[in-house]
């Protein structure tokens, strides 16, 4: 730790002494470290480009086009240093965009869980930095404020140490995440040295062991039916420590409370959900805010598929009972696509065109049975007539 952070930290620990308790009796987990949803496989470094233009490093409106990760986004891992981070990337990603300062922004998001019992007095909450190349913002989530809440003194620029108090938006009785947002938007270096969690002046103490055991029940990938199951099984994993909180969100709505038995942690709802695709999340979270998320994907479709016939006509005469039968399909799942009983083709999108060759066999009037089923169940029939000529 260099000399200014230390005399910034002793000054702090001094206003303890005056204010308050000391922060011991508190405890936050460790901090953990996710890369950014803003990485894809199509953009592998997860640069992305401001909406504005910046008058500095660091600036507010950078962050405009940051996405914090969800709580328990199985992308969240442990941090070089769960105490004071220690990340360093160089040469940073910045480097390698098109244009290599104030343009793009490469973000890595830090987490951690802050515990303050219900009769502590909270007079002071700061998030001091050492080393945070370029620019920091920090994010408070408790019950206040569930989705979260920054303030003017909640960004950190270049070369500065600390954000304001926060005091007056973190809460007692309660776990607080705290969210730090990192932007390098200059290249050549991308670094978080030291991030410090100081409550009423003094470094909170860190908790380790392990995030609750989590569990989802099976759920349909495609389902012709509104109301759906959803049940977990989840535990707290160590002895003497129990569950905060279970909750639910659907398409990142918001949080449904779940309540598990008490005997064997089993907790389950029904939900009624309209026609399309659904991320259905549970995410379980211990007092002291180790929490571990688990998502399944369910898309309910209640239309069957659209078919229709594209040659032979109906009542079209055919030189042979030999037959090319072009069908074309219309769904929003996977489709299978039937024709004669014998010949069968998938269609992954849902929509596309399938010709078969069947065999009428006899010559004459002939039906042809057409029929096509998508992946949650739904099924469309065509029955017609052709005539193979005599």
């Amino acid at each position: 730790m260099n000399r200014h952070l230390a005399s910034v930290l002793a000054a702090t620990a001094l206003s303890a002494v005056v204010y308050g308790a000391p922060a011991s009796a508190q405890s936050r987990t460790p901090w953990q470290m996710h890369h950014g949803l803003e990485i894809t496989e199509s953009n592998p470094l997860g640069l992305v480009p401001f909406s504005c233009t910046p008058s500095r490093n660091g600036d507010p409106c950078e962050y405009d086009v940051a996405t914090i990760p969800p709580v328990g986004d199985p992308a969240w891992g442990p941090a070089p240093d769960g105490e004071i981070i220690d990340f360093l990337v160089y040469p940073s990603n910045v480097c390698s965009a098109p244009v290599t300062c104030m343009a793009y922004g490469d973000f890595t998001y830090f987490q951690s869980f802050v515990r303050i019992p219900a009769d502590f007095v909270v007079t002071d909450f700061t998030i001091v930095f050492d080393g945070m190349d370029d620019g920091s913002r920090v994010s408070i989530y408790n019950s206040s404020y569930p989705n979260g809440i920054v303030i003017p003194g909640s960004y950190v620029y270049h070369n500065e140490w600390g954000t304001a108090n926060l005091g007056a938006y973190v809460r007692a009785g309660e776990v607080n995440r705290v969210v730090v947002t990192q932007v390098d938007d200059c290249c050549i270096h991308n670094n978080m040295r030291e991030a410090w969690v100081q409550l009423n002046g003094r470094p909170v103490e860190l908790v380790m062991g392990a995030p609750p055991e989590l569990t989802m029940c099976n759920m349909p990938r495609y389902s012709n039916r509104s109301l759906q199951k959803i049940c977990a099984w989840t535990r707290a994993t160590e002895e003497g420590v129990s569950l905060a909180n279970v909750s639910l969100t659907i398409n990142d709505g918001a949080p449904i409370r779940l309540s598990p038995d008490e005997s064997g942690g089993y907790a389950v709802t029904w939900m009624n959900l309209p026609e399309g695709t659904h991320d259905i999340r549970v995410t379980a979270t211990d007092e002291h805010g180790r929490a571990t998320l688990q998502q399944k994907t369910v898309t309910v479709d209640l239309t069957p598929p659209v078919l229709s016939v594209l040659a032979p006509a109906q009542d079209a005469v055919c030189a042979s009972p030999v037959v090319d039968v072009t069908t074309h399909v219309q769904d929003a799942t996977p489709t299978q696509v039937t024709t004669q009983w014998v010949q069968s083709s998938s269609v992954e999108s849902g929509t596309g065109t399938i010709t078969h060759t069947v065999d009428l066999v006899n010559r004459g009037w002939n039906s042809v049975l057409i029929s096509a089923t998508d992946a949650a169940g739904n099924t469309s029939e065509l029955d017609y007539s052709v005539n193979v000529a005599e």
